[in-house]
């Protein structure tokens, strides 16, 4: 009885030294330096501008180039971001351009915006100053979500980059045609005759702007018949407006010649016209570009229902 008393006190004895099979818990330590955002000035525009009664409209890019200063690959996979341009806000958004950078390696990435303007006077201004060579602040804002194979990284809400854009274009003459199907000559009463002559204006660059003209004269068949103005038209960017010109000529002033030639258009004959004068161009009052002779327009005007 006692060797088994003995045996037994000695196996708990010896059973209470075993090792437990506790978890362990282990927490691999990584020196993480932030990604790093440079800003690529050349290719950061204004691409479009539209003023307000030319749609109110502002394109523009900002491009950077993301480095990952680390010593292992990452995922870049979100970023929260904030464009603000002459300290107001333009675009909040979320991209997710979920690209991988190696160690130590770097990629481009840009960021789009294509946003109304409409209300934003002293923003509107800005831009507008822009186009005429001032400069336009602007700040790049975002918190980051980027992963290695083993972990996650988020970052705080800080600027990513800082600047001023530039502007793709410059202001463009626009394109004058004639509507011919639209364009005709026809009588009021008897001794009152309308000339109407529709302009098909091109603006074929990226800012929109308004046009209007000062003592421009209508020729017929090379003689002026008409001096007048021409109202402020609205040109949006890359797009083409149709222009109504109106002229009424006094019967009892011309001579017998465009007398003539205006009695052969009222009967179906086409006489060959002009509009000859100064373009003046208008970006929303900030400044005013002059094209000498700029309305250089030439067709034939005629009654389409004699």
């Amino acid at each position: 009885m006692k060797r088994l008393f003995l045996f037994i006190s000695l196996s708990l004895v010896l059973s209470a030294c075993i090792p437990g099979r506790a978890p362990l818990q282990a927490e691999p330590k990584v020196d993480i330096i932030p990604l790093v955002f440079s800003l690529q000035t050349e290719n950061t525009l204004i691409e479009k501008f539209d003023p307000p009664g030319a749609g109110s409209n502002l394109e523009m890019k900002v491009e950077v180039l993301v480095q990952n200063p680390n010593s292992f690959a990452i995922n870049l996979r979100e970023i929260d971001y904030q464009i603000d341009l002459a300290d107001t806000n333009i675009e909040s958004s979320k991209l997710e351009p979920n690209y991988y950078i190696r160690a130590y390696g770097e990629l481009p990435l840009s960021f789009k915006v294509n946003t109304s303007v409409a209300g934003k006077s002293r923003l509107i201004k800005a831009i507008a100053r822009a186009f005429t060579g001032a400069n336009i602040d602007f700040k790049l804002k975002g918190a980051i979500v980027f992963d290695s194979l083993t972990h996650e990284f988020k970052s705080s809400p800080d600027t990513l980059v800082s600047g001023q854009i530039a502007v793709r274009n410059e202001v463009l003459l626009p394109l004058m045609t004639v509507d011919t199907e639209a364009t005709s000559i026809y009588l009021l009463r008897a001794d009152a005759p309308v000339i109407k002559l529709v302009i098909l204006a091109q603006n074929p660059g990226e800012v929109g702007y308004f046009i209007y003209g000062q003592e421009v004269n209508l020729n017929i068949d090379g003689d002026i018949m008409m001096t007048q103005d021409i109202a402020l038209n609205a040109l949006p960017a890359n797009q083409t407006s149709n222009i109504e010109l109106f002229f009424y000529p006094d019967m009892e002033y011309l001579s017998d010649s465009l007398k003539e030639k205006l009695n052969a258009a009222l009967s179906g004959t086409p006489i060959p016209f002009s509009l000859t004068g100064d373009i003046l161009i208008d970006v929303l009052g900030i400044d005013t570009y002059r094209a000498e002779d700029g309305w250089n327009v030439y067709g034939s005007v005629f009654n389409l229902n004699p």
